[in-house]
């Protein structure tokens, strides 16, 4: 496999599908991030097209934590309007994750993966006189 070469547009039109918006020199960063992962997904024999969803699926995952807001409703002087309605961050979180494994089995990438926004965490620190316990 040759190096793959995802371009920041063609991140941005999937992203504009998701109603994410990330900044071009945002996504240049996001997209190199991904490409060190290249020689793992080499050794596993990834083919180009696993390797371009990955890129993708990754930056738009990432991009999604990233992202102020989502369009939900628009309208124009002229009356014309469009709406959209997406899952909850969770629900898409789950479905990018689930993308990914999909076409990242090796788990190449999945350090990159962000923890899942609905997973509550609870620890509790012990502190005492010469010793401290954490039980997380």
């Amino acid at each position: 496999m040759k190096a793959m070469s995802v371009t920041i547009e063609e991140v941005q039109e999937y992203l504009e599908t998701q109603q994410i918006e990330i900044p071009p020199s945002m996504l240049a960063r996001l997209i190199a991030r991904v490409a060190k992962f290249e020689d793992c997904f080499k050794e596993h024999g990834y083919d180009e097209n696993d390797v371009y969803f990955i890129y993708v699926y990754l930056v738009a995952m990432l991009g999604l934590f990233g992202a102020d807001g989502r369009i939900r409703s628009q309208g124009a002087p002229n009356g014309a309007s469009r709406s959209f309605q997406f899952g909850s961050l969770g629900e898409r979180w789950r479905a990018l994750r689930d993308m990914l494994l999909q076409v990242d089995p090796a788990g190449c990438i999945s350090g990159l993966i962000p923890p899942d926004p609905d997973k509550k965490v609870h620890c509790a620190l012990f502190v005492s006189p010469g010793a401290s316990t954490d039980f997380c």
